[in-house]
């Protein structure tokens, strides 16, 4: 066995994992209503066409 194969690699080279998944969607979400927002304010029509 070599002696880097038997060194301890330090705490602060881990990865640290997270969900990131709530904060995903809540930028989707935002962006897509800043998006929204955006083009009714310059008059384009967002409706489905039901009324």
């Amino acid at each position: 066995m070599s002696v880097i194969s038997v060194a301890d690699m330090p705490a602060d080279v881990q990865t640290k994992s997270g969900d990131y998944s709530f904060k995903a969607i809540v930028i989707f979400c935002s962006m897509g209503l800043l998006a929204s927002v955006s083009l009714m304010a310059q008059g384009v029509d967002l409706s489905a066409g039901l009324m």
